[in-house]
């Protein structure tokens, strides 16, 4: 059985937005500094929770900057 890369305790992230619709980098960022603080070890940006696909280029890229 070939190892995962991924180990220990991961969370998928939902994608904030505004009310106009805009991304809401603030609240992201509180989401991500929260998880972080509480001890998940990775991250999981963009997947089937994060809105991918209403999302333009440029905003998956700002997402994971």
């Amino acid at each position: 059985m070939k190892k995962s890369t991924f180990t220990g305790t991961g969370v998928a992230l939902v994608t904030p937005f505004k009310r106009d619709d805009s991304i809401d980098f603030r609240a992201l960022t509180n989401v991500v500094e929260h998880v972080i603080k509480n001890g998940v070890e990775y991250l999981v940006a963009l997947g089937t929770t994060g809105e991918t696909p209403v999302l333009s280029d440029k905003e998956q890229g700002e997402v994971i900057r």
